[in-house]
């Protein structure tokens, strides 16, 4: 600091002592208030005594400003701020369901084009490590056949249909089975919005007629209009639902994939409890159960005392899933088992209705073009070097999950 600057802040204070305006200037006139409303609290023997005044908010004449009277000086305590933090996911901050083409990807998409030039006997499952992308490779794979023109019927998160959240009633005829009106509407009404267009609904016709509630459906009718009954009257939404997915299994006009993701509640024990409090397993859920023959079962659940769970494929097209482990809930661990036999042992693929592919973790050029997608989708500011990819590959053992985790850490 200069001389100068003294001089001027002596000069401002000199002005200050012999020039009472100036309280005018540096003092508003709510100050003013505010300490003579002290001086009333002082000469009371208790602070409690005094009756509080309620903080209120009033416009100003100009409708910019707000003034407020109570017993804290407006010019030194400020409202509070409410700062709202909305948590990011991966898919709504990146805005790409493309992600990067892996090897993996590749695979997918070989089994699932050739699934449409041959009939398939067996369903795909992927399964691997927890954040290894599992269920981006399902993604993408399930993009790429509505791109394609395919019918595809996608459900991303399976763990609220059989976490006792939503409602759920016996069937009459048999008390073992239980609807789950409200969901299945919904479900149709996510089916209807990824696959409505005008050749769709041309080529996905009844081949005869059905008797949906009240409303005949006469053969040449869109299976659209099946799914729009289901959506408008949720009670006849799980009868629409088995008609839909029996012209789409047996047709081979336009190809169909059904693509689950987190499977394995479909092989689990859910929350939801019968008449005897005793949990329902997830096949006798009559949605889970329509869709699940597309996948296969596993041994238990075609034991004695039990339905059978039978066995459909599509006459064009694919049924792929995909596995999670992180609700400890739903893991399935014969399912699980049987997987870890399919990839292990590729004899005994024989055994069961299904097909598993393990999805490994990324590689050190996958990391880098995972880190340079991010760069063209601004969730990094810099560009990946070799460096700083390979000691993050390193550190996070080239977890997708581990890596965007270390990626938005700071956001």
């Amino acid at each position: 600091m200069n001389l100068s600057f003294f001089q001027t802040l002596n000069r401002s204070r000199f002005t200050l002592r012999k020039t009472s305006c100036n309280h005018k200037a540096l003092f508003s006139s709510s100050s003013i208030n505010y300490a003579g409303k002290r001086k009333e609290v002082d000469r009371t023997k208790s602070a409690s005594f005094v009756k509080k005044v309620d903080k209120k908010s009033q416009k100003s004449a100009t409708g910019s400003e707000e003034t407020f009277t109570g017993a804290k000086n407006p010019l030194y305590y400020k409202p509070a701020i409410n700062i709202q933090i909305q948590p990011i996911s991966f898919f709504s901050t990146l805005n790409n369901h493309g992600m990067i083409f892996r090897d993996t990807t590749r695979l997918v998409v070989e089994k699932v084009l050739a699934s449409s030039l041959a009939p398939r006997d067996k369903s795909l499952i992927l399964n691997g490590k927890p954040g290894s992308g599992k269920s981006s490779v399902l993604l993408q794979a399930a993009s790429s056949a509505v791109n394609a023109g395919w019918f595809v019927i996608y459900a991303g998160e399976t763990n609220s249909w059989v976490d006792s959240s939503k409602p759920y009633l016996p069937k009459l005829t048999d008390t073992k089975y239980f609807y789950q009106w409200t969901l299945v509407s919904s479900f149709l009404q996510k089916i209807k919005s990824l696959n409505e267009n005008d050749t769709l609904r041309s080529l996905l016709t009844l081949k005869k007629d059905f008797v949906l509630g009240k409303q005949k459906l006469s053969a040449d009718q869109s299976v659209f209009d099946v799914l729009d009954i289901g959506i408008k009257t949720p009670s006849l939404s799980q009868e629409a639902l088995n008609i839909v997915l029996s012209v789409l299994d047996s047709q081979a006009d336009v190809p169909v994939m059904i693509a689950i993701d987190q499977i394995n509640t479909f092989y689990s024990t859910t929350l939801y409890t019968d008449q005897k409090n005793v949990r329902i397993p997830a096949h006798n859920l009559l949605l889970v159960n329509s869709l699940l023959p597309y996948f296969g079962s596993v041994p238990s659940m075609n034991s004695s005392g039990d339905s059978k769970i039978g066995k459909k494929s599509l006459a064009r097209g694919i049924a792929i899933g995909a596995t999670s482990n992180t609700d400890s809930r739903f893991i399935s661990s014969e399912l699980n088992s049987a997987l870890e036999s399919c990839s292990n042992d590729p004899k005994s693929i024989s055994a069961f209705d299904f097909e598993s592919l393990v999805v490994k973790n990324f590689t050190p050029e996958e990391t880098f073009a995972l880190l340079e997608h991010y760069r063209l989708s601004n969730l990094i500011g810099s560009s990946p070097t070799a460096q700083s990819t390979l000691k993050l590959w390193a550190l996070t053992s080239g977890n997708p999950h581990k890596i965007f985790k270390s990626c938005t850490k700071f956001i």
